[in-house]
């Protein structure tokens, strides 16, 4: 049975700690742990049968942190071999155990993306794929995206998830006890990016245990319409005779968590220093306590990477300078790449209080994709305003929509067959807001019920493409 399915009718546990397994039975300070994957296969496979055997029912392949920049071919390790050898040493322990599922670990590449380090955005979804692509092939079940603490990379595993498989994609983000993310991120942005990429579901794991996550879970209960995952780390770290420990012991972790459940969380499970027996006493606890059905939330939100803004609850100022209609000196700047006037134009606005802002580029004889992606790069490196993607250059709009660091509006659709479905593909994919237009073949209608005919139409459409009204 596809997970997807089998989430809709019970609880779904996942394993627990990897890492801290093979500290104990002896990977050493600074050894690469997916080298045991062929240096120490037995070790690897037992470990997932005691998660198996104590009630869990997916087991995380130990592929966190294989990519190609930790597994270089001139280093001697091929990553392939490393991601194969993972994926099928979880899928054997399935096998042995006669139940379960293996998913293929996505962590953090270990590098920044740009603008705040080195790693650009396409690179770093190239990496995800190969992975991904090997995972596959191994005969991974879904894919599990975790620990990720910068919403650009997040973005860039799940599009790598989605455009190399059709497997499940579970996601889930790392957040400070502020409830932040390492690059600023938030539960409420993560959550609109995550919802408009398509994962199937999202949740929080490591960095705290499950007293200090529940708060964030259960606002992400109050916003979120998909299922919830909840991995907590068995407690807060501390460092005793040169060894890390978690200050929470099984029986204390399960009844945390059994709060988790009570509050709606659908999927359960560990993350470091969680143990075999930390899931068996999470399922003996969690286990009776009954599934809530998952609650479709009518919010209608863009997002940046750290910001959310929710249509409907107050007037949404949108920032309309960066258009060069009727504005020579920026017609100027755009034909002269002056992205410092056109980024001075964007701290002004937000200063005087707008909400969103506005990106046109669009002029005669200028490389539209091209200075529309440049410009919503460097917006986004200086401001967390969401923005609205202007354009009717069906390239220019992908381009834009997919280096976006969040979710972003778009501006615009309207009821002509041909402009929705070339529009509506991009929003399934990337996720969006979408502006609509009411008008379509024959022009603008001249009264209201023939404009809402075409309003119809195009809701109608969109739906047509997996697009919710909202």
């Amino acid at each position: 049975m596809d997970i997807r399915e089998e989430l809709k009718q019970k609880r779904i546990f996942f394993d627990g700690g990897m890492g801290s397994m093979l500290q104990e039975r002896g990977l050493l300070p600074g050894e690469l742990p997916e080298l045991w994957n062929l240096s120490h296969p037995e070790t690897v496979k037992e470990i997932h049968l005691e998660y198996l055997r104590a009630g869990a029912d997916v087991v995380t392949a130990n592929t966190f942190g294989a990519n190609r920049f930790k597994y270089k071919k001139e280093e001697g390790y091929s990553l392939e071999s490393i991601v194969t050898a993972g994926v099928s040493l979880a899928r054997a322990a399935v096998q042995e155990a006669g139940h379960g599922y293996a998913a293929l670990d996505l962590g953090p590449t270990g590098r920044l993306l740009a603008p705040y380090g080195d790693l650009e955005f396409e690179d770093a979804c190239l990496a995800y794929k190969e992975v991904v692509k090997a995972g596959v092939r191994a005969g991974a079940d879904l894919i599990i995206i975790e620990t990720m603490g910068d919403c650009y990379e997040l973005k860039a595993a799940v599009l790598a998830a989605k455009e190399a498989s059709s497997l499940p994609v579970f996601a889930t983000v790392t957040l400070d006890e502020k409830g932040k993310m390492l690059t600023g991120g938030t539960v409420e942005a993560a959550a609109a990016l995550l919802e408009g990429l398509g994962a199937d579901v999202i949740g929080l794991n490591c960095g705290l245990g499950p007293v200090q996550l529940l708060p964030f879970m259960r606002q992400l209960r109050r916003i979120s319409s998909l299922p919830l995952m909840a991995n907590p780390n068995a407690g807060l770290p501390r460092s005793e005779n040169g060894r890390t420990v978690y200050d929470i012991d099984a029986a204390g972790f399960a009844g945390a968590m059994k709060e988790m459940a009570e509050s709606g969380v659908s999927v359960l499970g560990g993350c470091c220093g969680t143990t075999p027996d930390h899931i068996r006493r999470l399922r003996e606890a969690c286990g009776p306590v009954p599934l809530a059905p998952v609650e479709k939330k009518d919010r209608t939100v863009v997002s940046s990477y750290g910001r959310t803004v929710v249509l409907g609850e107050r007037p949404v100022i949108i920032g309309e300078r960066i258009n060069p209609t009727g504005k020579p000196k920026l017609k100027q700047a755009l034909k002269e790449r002056d992205m410092a006037y056109i980024l001075n134009m964007a701290a002004s606005q937000e200063e005087n209080g707008a909400d969103i802002l506005d990106v046109n580029v669009g002029l005669p004889g200028l490389d539209e994709t091209a200075v529309m992606t440049e410009t919503v790069r460097e917006l986004q490196s200086v401001t967390d305003l969401p923005l609205q993607i202007d354009t009717s250059d069906i390239k220019a709009m992908e381009q834009a929509m997919r280096i976006y660091n969040g979710k972003p509006m778009v501006n615009s659709v309207n009821g002509k067959k041909a402009v929705m479905d070339a529009v509506f593909p991009l929003v399934r994919r990337y996720g969006g807001v979408v502006v609509a237009l009411c008008l379509d073949e024959n022009g603008i209608p001249e009264t209201a019920d023939g404009r809402l005919a075409v309003a119809k139409k195009i809701y109608e459409t969109a739906a047509s493409y997996g697009i919710d009204k909202k």
